[in-house]
């Protein structure tokens, strides 16, 4: 393409000076996609690259050329906006947290100034650390008190009853449940690892059987899921997220096959 010093664009017709600018900012953009984009979008003929906004861009430079002084300098003077950024520092903790108050103070001798005065508190400094107490099991023993009469036996013994559970059959409660419920659909780890993390404490509870509780406790909570199904059906939007994921061993598919997994929610 053939270049044009300033004079020379300042004395062309302003049709002429606009097709001139559009021809270059045109190919700008060729350039540009040759040496930075993809592979597949490295071409070097594209005569419908900017059809859809060929009118929006005459527009736009005919604009900045009506602006423009015939007499400008040839110095281009360059502004910018500087964009505001994050305040530096560390964040402030959430005060939904628990404190835990730990009084420092210093030592008795350290109270008596040198001239005998005893020293006066006149403030304190504060600082926060954030802390985390690790998961714990522990065995919720339930002891069920029996009474009989010591006179007759008509009634015979008369037992407390037993509190429900989710799975009756099983000694798991209803907090583990929730636990290994979202660490493998929540926070996707494996059942083989909760397994292995579960036997550092020495506890065994083979993999099979975490899977056994997760069914046993979808079939339980089924009631549940249908009072949601209801409630979200009442709402004007529902949103939808499509998630791909693999299943091993799933019935009639091929093990790197793709399944998915929709979540949905009302609004």
């Amino acid at each position: 393409m053939k270049l044009f010093d300033t004079q020379t664009l300042a004395s062309m017709p302003k049709d002429q000076l606009v097709q001139r600018l559009l021809a270059m900012q045109e190919q700008l953009r060729l350039l540009a996609t040759q040496q930075y984009g993809r592979r597949s979008e490295k071409q070097t003929d594209d005569p419908t690259g900017d059809l859809f906004n060929e009118a929006e861009e005459l527009d736009a430079l005919e604009q900045e050329a009506q602006t423009e002084q015939q007499d400008a300098p040839a110095t281009e003077e360059i502004t910018y906006t500087r964009t505001k950024q994050n305040p530096a520092g560390r964040k402030p903790l959430p005060e939904h947290l628990p404190r835990e108050v730990i009084e420092h103070d210093i030592p008795e001798a350290d109270k008596v100034c040198a001239c005998g005065e005893t020293k006066q508190r006149i403030d304190a400094e504060t600082s926060e650390r954030l802390e985390f107490i690790p998961a714990k099991l522990y065995v919720e023993r339930h002891v069920r008190h029996q009474y009989a009469c010591p006179c007759c036996e008509e009634q015979g013994v008369q037992t407390a009853e037993k509190p429900p559970a989710i799975l009756p059959k099983s000694n798991a409660g209803a907090g583990l449940l929730a636990y290994t419920l979202t660490s493998k659909f929540q926070d996707s780890l494996p059942l083989a690892r909760q397994s292995a993390i579960l036997a550092r404490h020495d506890i065994d509870i083979p993999r099979n059987t975490l899977a056994r509780w997760h069914i046993q406790a979808s079939e339980r909570v089924q009631p549940l899921i249908e009072r949601f199904e209801a409630a979200m059906r009442t709402s004007p939007v529902i949103l939808i997220d499509e998630t791909r994921l693999q299943v091993n061993k799933e019935p009639d598919k091929a093990a790197s096959s793709q399944s998915y997994m929709w979540v949905r929610r009302g609004l």
